[in-house]
């Protein structure tokens, strides 16, 4: 009903008191003279009412009823944003607007209807944003639905998006990163962060869809596991090491200013041929060692330019080796020693990584380098500069004298040409 119970007022709807339901299936409205639903809002004897009693809809949504797919997503990544809204009033709503915001700034808006006692889903796209947003969604935001309750009508719901991981290739024979459980983290990426490669709930635990397909269980109580010290926890993880393969792989000689590439290569799988694939005069030397997952080789050496070409901290895989290499030149002839460091990285949680070293020193004959090596390098390394200031003055020198020459043809002809006019 429509009016007012002080002055009258615009056309709209009132709430208007009801009796209890009994259960005789009779409901009874009173109307009060003067008061609500008296259109004129006075006290005179007369009521006018020009409506009467309606059902309306009441449209509402809560936390539960937002989700997000993927779950948990990493920056850039598109996120699907879905709002299931309800209408536990008496009537249909029909197309109005469901809005979605990232805090305060709106991300998208969709529009739906929703029968009585029923539910429609709105969704929009987004595009995921580095770190935590409160995800706000309002059914009816342009308010064109009258509704018996206006106050049920947003919800809120959190996310995190995570940062996204790029991979740099720095071993396991130069493959590309394989995702096991398909959960968007390489396998080397969960391993370093010790989490599991073959269960797309782990490191996110929070899947939806994985929880959805597994049954509710009460989750049992932990055994209380007595805490080793530290020097038994270093022994154990030891005990974990693989037996595998090292190659150590120089030239035996060498020339000053001379570069020559120097490899290492380690692998878990001792049927391996480490030395497929290596060229030049190289000396091959293959040895047992114990190998964890976490490696790292550093090269150095008095007298020689060391230039590393991979990272020095590389993750081993269980079937294809892991290759280190460096790009190194003598500065000083004479008998030179390279100098290797293997370090096994062991990792206990809670505690910083411990080391196992492992040094192996190549002793190399480097020669002094000959007159024409000496001009050859010389040349290598100059060329542009060379070609700047020696090539390009004779090149403008000749096009200078082929445009004189040109420039001379044309007068002589032209000359030609008014002779033969005046004759």
């Amino acid at each position: 009903a429509n009016g007012s119970n002080i002055n009258p007022q615009p056309e709209r709807w009132y709430q208007i008191p009801m009796g209890s339901n009994d259960g005789d299936n009779v409901i009874t409205i009173q109307f009060t003279d003067g008061e609500v639903g008296d259109d004129d809002g006075i006290a005179n004897g007369v009521i006018i009412d020009q409506g009467g009693p309606a059902l309306i809809p009441d449209l509402t949504l809560n936390s539960s009823d937002i989700s997000f797919s993927p779950a948990s997503p990493t920056e850039d990544d598109s996120v699907t944003i879905t709002a299931t809204v309800h209408n536990v009033g008496g009537a249909d709503a029909n197309n109005f607007t469901v809005s979605f915001f990232d805090g305060t700034s709106l991300i998208g808006n969709d529009t739906i209807s929703v029968s009585v006692n029923s539910t429609s889903s709105a969704s929009i796209i987004w595009t995921a944003v580095l770190g935590d947003h409160n995800i706000k969604v309002v059914a009816d935001a342009g308010n064109v639905i009258v509704e018996s309750n206006e106050t049920d009508n947003e919800a809120y719901k959190a996310i995190t998006v995570k940062k996204k991981t790029v991979y740099r290739p720095g071993g396991g024979g130069g493959r590309a990163p394989c995702d096991s459980d398909g959960d968007g983290y390489s396998d080397i990426e969960e391993m370093l962060a010790g989490t599991d490669p073959y269960d797309p709930c782990d490191p996110n635990p929070e899947c939806a869809a994985c929880l959805a397909s597994k049954p509710l269980m009460p989750t049992p109580t932990p055994p209380v596991t007595p805490t080793l010290p530290f020097s038994e926890m270093v022994d154990e993880e030891l005990k974990k090491l693989s037996e595998g393969l090292f190659l150590f792989n120089t030239p035996e000689k060498m020339k000053v200013w001379e570069k020559e590439r120097v490899v290492v290569r380690i692998t878990k799988n001792i049927t391996e041929d480490l030395t497929k694939g290596l060229k030049g005069r190289e000396v091959h030397d293959i040895e047992k060692m114990e190998v964890n997952t976490f490696m790292e080789v550093c090269l150095t050496g008095d007298n020689f330019d060391i230039r590393p070409l991979r990272h020095e901290k590389q993750v081993v895989g269980p079937d294809v080796f892991t290759q280190w290499e460096w790009d190194v030149t003598p500065l000083e002839p004479g008998n030179q020693t390279l100098n290797l460091l293997v370090t096994v990285r062991i990792k206990i949680l809670g505690h910083p990584d411990e080391k196992r070293d492992l040094t192996r020193d190549r002793h190399i004959d480097v020669e002094e380098a000959d007159l024409g090596d000496i001009l050859e390098e010389w040349f290598k390394s100059n060329f542009k500069w060379i070609v700047g200031v020696i090539a390009l003055p004779i090149i403008i020198a000749i096009m200078t004298i082929l445009f004189g020459r040109h420039r001379e043809r044309r007068r002589q002809s032209r000359e030609e040409e008014d002779k033969e006019k005046s004759t």
